[in-house]
């Protein structure tokens, strides 16, 4: 993603201000949490983080639009890795 995104909400379950995720940071849905058409937020736990980011086990509200940027930015970066693996034809 490059920049980083500020979660939205503050933490609800550690206590920390929320703190800042980037590409280095693991999230992951919270058990049971659904996703519906229309929504803005889904609530996620911080699995792992660089020092200074979010602490894990912090609950965080992240934007549909920022999981999407998540997310095309990791398609992105896995399909120049397998161009770049082609090219040196790594793993033939």
């Amino acid at each position: 993603m490059g920049e980083k995104a500020k979660a939205q909400d503050e933490s609800k379950s550690s206590g920390n201000d929320g703190g800042n995720l980037d590409e280095s940071d693991v999230i992951a849905v919270l058990p049971g949490i659904v996703l519906q058409a229309g929504d803005e937020n889904i609530d996620m736990i911080v699995m792992s983080a660089v020092p200074g980011d979010c602490r894990p086990n912090t609950v965080v509200s992240i934007g549909v639009s920022n999981l999407q940027d998540m997310l095309n930015a990791t398609v992105a970066n896995v399909e120049t890795g397998m161009k770049t693996m082609a090219e040196k034809k790594i793993g033939q």
